[in-house]
């Protein structure tokens, strides 16, 4: 629990989405060992030639093909529990049209797209053929805890993977707020955790991430304010990095709340806040 408690609030920043180990490494969040291990093999065939390594189409794609040394990174990760279930958590979830809410069956296709009974996933297909309109529009009509979930991680990195992000995804945090009040999105989660089969995962590590799931995004909002603020001058920036990154580690939404207004008012053109999940009451 240590360790995915470390994950968690490592997890808040820029690259929350940009170093997602699944988005790295091509591989869907049901990818299974044999398919990593394929991973890294494609790998070392490409650094053998002196080449990159090959790439598939997959929904939203880093900016720029990574490096190999990226891509291996990427594979001890996803090897690694806590921060697999961290990345498979803010990563797109499978499902038939969308609707898959995480209680299916096991499946271990690990093919981008693919439905949790071998057919295709309508939102992620969409995605694959770089149509957002569509992926959301399937996902919105869906309607079900695990395609909010689905629209909440492509709004969230969709914004923050704009360098100029001035503006805080108001989209994105209505649709993780909705997330975490959804009792059914959790219980389809914990039937995710269950089937790592890992030690010591099952209702604390659930509760663990519901816990964590504000502080997480209340920290990478603060981390866009931080990146925007240009006017800043260098020492008060990293106070202010260091205040965030201890309220993070103390789970204080009150100072959290406080740093993003006072970096708002620092803010060249001040973003509006997110919005509050401390105030909320669970569904």
């Amino acid at each position: 629990m240590d360790g995915l408690s470390e994950a968690l609030r490592a997890a808040g920043t820029l690259d929350l989405y940009r170093a997602n180990a699944f988005r790295v490494a091509g591989l869907a969040v049901d990818a299974s060992p044999a398919q990593l291990r394929r991973r890294a093999t494609e790998l070392r065939a490409a650094r053998s030639l002196g080449g990159a390594p090959r790439t598939a189409p997959q929904p939203l794609p880093p900016a720029a093909p990574p490096e190999a040394e990226q891509v291996e990174q990427a594979l001890a990760r996803l090897r690694e529990p806590a921060g697999r279930l961290v990345d498979e958590f803010f990563w797109f979830w499978p499902g038939d049209d969308g609707r898959d809410d995480g209680q299916g069956s096991p499946r271990h296709g690990g093919d981008q797209g693919s439905g949790r009974d071998g057919g295709q996933d309508a939102g992620l297909a969409a995605l694959g053929d770089g149509d957002v309109e569509r992926a959301e529009a399937i996902w919105q009509a869906a309607g079900t805890a695990g395609a909010v979930h689905n629209l909440a991680v492509l709004n969230h990195a969709m914004a923050l993977d704009d360098e100029q992000a001035g503006t805080p995804p108001r989209r994105a945090y209505q649709h993780w707020r909705a997330v975490w009040q959804a009792e059914a999105f959790w219980a389809g989660f914990a039937g995710r955790v269950a089937r790592t089969g890992h030690p010591g995962s099952g209702p604390a590590t659930v509760a663990l991430f519901r816990e964590h799931l504000p502080l997480v995004l209340a920290s990478t909002s603060a981390a866009v304010a931080l990146h925007g603020a240009e006017l800043l001058d260098r020492a008060t920036g990293d106070a202010l990095l260091a205040q965030a990154g201890q309220a993070v580690q103390c789970r204080d939404y009150t100072t959290l709340r406080n740093l993003n207004v006072r970096l708002r008012g620092l803010l060249p053109t001040p973003p509006p806040p997110p919005e509050p999940f401390s105030t909320v009451r669970r569904g």
